[in-house]
Formats: structure tokens, sequence, C-alpha cells
């Protein structure tokens, strides 16, 4: 990323400001936190930032299963 900063979209603002670009990791890290929270493959405390699978998560994980597919899974299993 910090090699080739406009291929991954970082502007040189951003890199000026913060060179080893750890914000933008941490807010790569957030957003893929939260998307998995939503998939409910991951339980996600926004407060501490600590990330706990789930037993569906490990699963979708070793069948390389998108957080898309389980996505529509939770919601056509809803009872």
């Amino acid at each position: 990323m910090i090699r080739m900063p406009s291929l991954y979209g970082i502007d040189e603002d951003q890199i000026s400001t913060d060179s080893h670009l750890v914000q933008h990791r941490a807010d790569l890290v957030h957003t893929a936190a939260m998307l998995l929270s939503k998939a409910g493959m991951i339980k996600y405390d926004r407060r501490t930032g600590a990330l706990q699978p789930n037993v569906i998560g490990k699963v979708a994980s070793h069948y390389y299963i998108k957080h898309n597919s389980m996505s529509v899974y939770n919601e056509n299993m809803k009872p």
C-alpha cells in the first residue's frame, strides 16, 4: 500500500498525514468486521475492537463462503 497508494485509492494528502497508513488500515479492518458481524459470522465489539468467531463463521471460512452468501442464508433460515 505504501509503495503504490494510487492502486489502493489512497490520496497523497492521506499519505502526508499518515505515512504508515495506520488509520487507513484500521478503517479497512473496521469495515470488514462490520460486514462479517452483520452476516452473523463473528461477534465484533466496537468499543474494544475484539473479534470472536461464531460456529457459522468458522464453517463459512473453511468452505470459502463469502459474507454475502451467509447473509442470504441467514435471511432465508429465519423461522
